[in-house]
């Protein structure tokens, strides 16, 4: 359930997708950025969920996202965090992506 307090970033999640969204979207505002695994230990949501929301997100421009490697495991991973807008500009941007989705 969406609080009428909520984060604007929430609350377009939850209405692109659902709850999923919603657990995802939480998540992320919780930390300045995360990667698909660390996200999915603190929603409970199975990683191809997980992937499939964030995939969806990016591509809405809600979200970005950094190449790093990973020094313990060797390999490359994103860390994803939402788009940094300042506080004026950003009630534009969102009322701009409501329109867009309806």
């Amino acid at each position: 359930m969406v609080d009428k307090y909520e984060d604007p970033f929430v609350k377009i999640s939850h209405m692109i997708g659902g709850d999923e969204y919603l657990k995802v979207s939480r998540s992320l505002l919780k930390s300045e950025d995360a990667t698909d695994e660390e996200i999915a230990s603190s929603t409970g949501l199975r990683i191809n969920m997980v992937r499939k929301v964030l995939y969806d997100l990016f591509g809405k421009g809600l979200i970005s996202g950094i190449r790093v490697k990973d020094e313990r495991k060797g390999w490359f991973v994103y860390r994803l965090s939402l788009i940094h807008i300042s506080e004026p500009t950003r009630p534009r941007l969102i009322s701009y992506a409501v329109f867009c989705l309806k």
